[in-house]
């Protein structure tokens, strides 16, 4: 045991070596990350410090500084949420999950590390203090590498039985045109406009309650083509126990150019009731159902006239402490989709099963369910107790997913992933590894 513990380090830094020089022998993906975290309890001019790394399928980097959680600096590929998102994306994500949570993001900007996994964000560099006018207030501040500068003030406003947070965001950053990807496209080849600096701004405000929590945002963008363009969205979400519903509706001028996108969209909204029942085993089991209903209007183009496009979605879910069961089913356009997802879980190992079907109804002389994709998905994860001494708990993970159509089984792939995990008081060391064939 002794032994194990004084080379585990040197273990594992020729482990990662070798898997480095696998990586590139065997077209693997994933990738391999390590966090130090450095807590201080001495001295309130030191800050608690923490620093991630992770390489392979992409080098990130991210520093966190903070002084008693007031004062809060980041720096590296970090990534943004809040109410700077807006300006972004102004309009929803319709991404419609029946039986999901009704998450806010946070007000103003929040900033946290890279991932371990996916792709790795520009550099950028945010700070967040206090302001002094109320308890709780702040002012943040954004720079990133690809000419994007954000600042906005947070202030709470706590009432006794309301509570209400202000938040006001600015943007400036650089837009630069692109061609039409096709050589022969139709579309008129000039650039409409050079690379030049834009401006933007957005104001939101909170309402929570016992039941209710409410948010309006109202926002602008100025146009590269010499217009100032509006939108506006409220969302509200009443939740009582056993029932609750999320809606939103949003409304916008045509063809906004964001910092990042062009939104298409002038028109949207959506509605999810969900109803949850709790089961009498008092072990946590429940059932929960739920329908989303969403539209979104917009316009495809300068000459075609403004359409919207419905979509539904229905969930139910089974939750008992042995297994969850998931089904959907859902509509969009002329495409029907289905899904059945199951997981066993307080065993040895978890296992998850997945089935997702597809099919169209047009044209009409085709069959409905012209396309399915079935996913399967194992996984094995011994209990931590046998390992709890080290903290080091190894994953074997497969998946297998076939695609049938027409009749026959036409698409095949599978996955064979390894990770794990090192934990100390200071120091997680993480890491994924995954062949396909």
């Amino acid at each position: 045991m002794k032994v194990f513990r004084k080379y585990f380090f040197v273990v594992i830094l020729l482990f990662c070596n070798l898997l480095c020089f696998a990586y590139e022998k065997l077209n693997l993906k994933g990738y391999i990350g390590s966090e130090l975290s450095v807590p201080n309890k001495t001295s309130d001019m030191i800050p608690d410090v923490k620093i991630r790394l992770s390489f392979l399928d992409s080098f990130k980097t991210g520093l966190r500084l903070s002084w008693n959680g007031k004062v809060i600096i980041y720096a590296g590929n970090i990534t943004f949420s809040g109410t700077v998102s807006a300006l972004k994306n102004p309009d929803f994500s319709l991404v419609l999950s029946p039986t999901g949570s009704s998450a806010f993001s946070a007000a103003g900007i929040s900033a946290s590390l890279p991932s371990y996994s996916g792709s790795a964000s520009p550099l950028a560099v945010f700070s967040s203090c206090p302001l002094g006018i109320k308890p709780g207030s702040s002012f943040q501040i954004t720079l990133s590498e690809k000419n994007e500068y954000f600042t906005a003030f947070t202030i709470p406003f706590p009432l006794k039985k309301l509570s209400i947070t202000s938040s006001t965001v600015f943007g400036v950053y650089t837009l630069e045109s692109t061609l039409p990807d096709s050589e022969d496209s139709w579309f008129e080849k000039d650039l409409p406009y050079d690379k030049i600096w834009s401006f933007s701004g957005a104001e939101e405000i909170r309402v929570r309650t016992r039941f209710f929590r409410g948010q309006f945002m109202t926002g602008f963008f100025v146009s590269p083509f010499g217009s100032v363009d509006s939108w506006a969205r409220i969302r509200g979400v009443y939740n009582a126990g056993s029932f609750s519903v999320d809606s939103g509706f949003y409304v916008g001028d045509s063809d906004i150019v964001s910092s990042s996108n062009r939104i298409r969209s002038t028109l949207q909204f959506f509605v999810t009731p969900q109803v949850r029942f709790v089961l009498p085993q008092k072990n946590g089991s429940y059932i929960k159902l739920g329908v989303s209903f969403a539209g979104d209007g917009k316009n495809a183009d300068a000459i075609s006239p403004f359409s919207v496009e419905n979509k539904i979605r229905f969930a139910s879910e089974l939750s008992f402490p042995m297994v969850r069961l998931r089904l959907y089913a859902g509509k969009q356009k002329e495409k029907y989709t289905g899904d059945i997802q199951m997981v066993l879980r307080n065993l040895p190992f978890d296992c998850d099963f997945s089935i997702d079907v597809s099919g169209s109804s047009y044209p009409k002389n085709v069959d409905f369910f012209n396309k399915a994709d079935l996913t399967f998905c194992f996984g094995i994860e011994p209990y931590g107790k046998m390992l709890s001494e080290y903290s080091f708990i190894p994953t074997i993970s497969a998946k297998k997913t076939a695609t049938f159509r027409e009749g026959n089984f036409n698409s095949f792939f599978t996955e064979v992933a390894a990770s794990w995990a090192y934990r100390t008081k200071f120091i997680t060391l993480r890491g994924k590894l995954a062949v396909e064939y």
